[in-house]
């Protein structure tokens, strides 16, 4: 299991498909080494993949509770195979589709509870960058907004803490953990790109292990630091992404010309990354880098989009 996540996680991926399509991809998965059967529409957990109706998309793959990223990947490498020799050209995602990532919270007490929705909060606005604008602020009746959601300090119980949600489609849904002692992250687009949602799933998980240590972010941050924040990366590491964002900005002139030539030497070290694995450094700076291009490619389309 990642170091970032302690504890079972399940995914839900949306895809735009017909009936017989799904069915197809049940017996691919399977086919592949990873049981996946199609089901009536359910919210039972199972133990092994299971494909069901999904009435904001057409039907969503539903993980097991898992350890390790192993059956994702197969389930991934279908899902990206089928799409390419079945789909006459069309994607499996449309901007309807959605991914729901589950956490085990069931040791979860109101506090650890409001740390989570205090953190959430506090990233929000940060999150929403890179987001598309359909899954932003409170754009999306199966996500919306938490920033609004009031927050009862006098609550002592987590059982008391879900249920003063009114609503399971919220960015954060806490309703999830009186059924399946889950707490469901609804605000990511959908994918069915192993990468993505594996960042995304370690990415939550760390705001997930920070609440149930208590920590709580603090107030302005950026893209960098809160995913720096969510995964415990070391100074360093921090350090590492923030020469990055630096040079990807493009060459500053006058006093910030230093700044960049350090970054320049540090991201030199690296070889370009090949040899970053042996630096013992590639999983912490890459999510962060990760989740800085994506925000930067959504902000670029967003401009194009206005001019």
């Amino acid at each position: 299991m990642s170091k970032w996540i302690k504890n079972k996680f399940g995914v839900e991926i949306e895809i735009n498909v017909t009936g017989e399509q799904a069915r197809e991809i049940a017996r691919r998965v399977t086919e592949a080494g990873v049981t996946c059967k199609m089901e009536s529409y359910n919210h039972s957990r199972r133990n092994h993949w299971k494909v069901v109706m999904d009435s904001s998309c057409g039907f969503e793959l539903v993980s097991p509770p898992m350890k390790n990223d192993k059956s994702l990947k197969v389930v991934c490498e279908v899902l990206a195979t089928f799409e390419e020799t079945m789909m006459d050209g069309e994607s499996l995602i449309t901007n309807s589709c959605g991914l729901h990532v589950h956490h085990d919270a069931r040791d979860f007490n109101a506090d650890q509870g409001k740390a989570l929705i205090k953190n959430y909060k506090r990233m929000e606005k940060q999150i929403d960058k890179f987001m598309p604008r359909g899954r932003r602020e409170n754009n999306n009746t199966f996500c919306g907004s938490i920033i609004c959601c009031h927050l009862d300090d006098s609550i002592d119980n987590m059982r008391s803490l879900a249920s003063s949600f009114p609503t399971r489609y919220l960015k954060v849904n806490l309703q999830s953990w009186l059924v399946h002692g889950t707490v469901e992250f609804r605000q990511h687009s959908g994918t069915v790109d192993f990468d993505e949602i594996w960042n995304w799933v370690v990415f939550t998980g760390g705001i997930i292990e920070n609440s149930r240590e208590l920590k709580v972010i603090e107030i302005g941050h950026t893209i960098v630091s809160a995913v720096a924040w969510a995964i415990g990366a070391e100074k360093p590491l921090k350090k590492l992404a923030i020469c990055i964002a630096n040079i990807s900005r493009g060459i500053p002139t006058g006093e910030n010309a230093s700044r960049v030539s350090q970054s320049r030497k540090i991201l030199a070290m690296t070889d370009g990354w090949k040899k970053v694995d042996e630096l013992k450094i590639s999983k912490d700076a890459r999510v962060m880098e990760y989740f800085r291009r994506r925000a930067v490619g959504f902000v670029g389309m967003q401009r194009a989009a206005a001019a």
